[in-house]
């Protein structure tokens, strides 16, 4: 699944969830042009079935 800023610029696609087990994820591993960032569930939203992350640290 495609991952996009506030702003609709695509970020990277999701690569792994980041849990405690399967019920419970926490985070997301992206895998962008630059690596793998991880993304905790706490910033992203979902919108019209894309991923939203509202707070990326650069």
């Amino acid at each position: 699944m495609e991952v996009v800023d506030t702003s609709g610029m695509a970020l990277g696609v999701v690569a792994s969830v980041i849990g405690d087990d399967q019920d419970t994820p926490t985070g997301l591993v992206l895998s962008t042009n630059g690596g793998s960032i991880m993304v905790e569930l706490a910033d992203v939203q979902l919108i019209n079935n894309r991923i939203v992350v509202s707070n990326l640290a650069d």
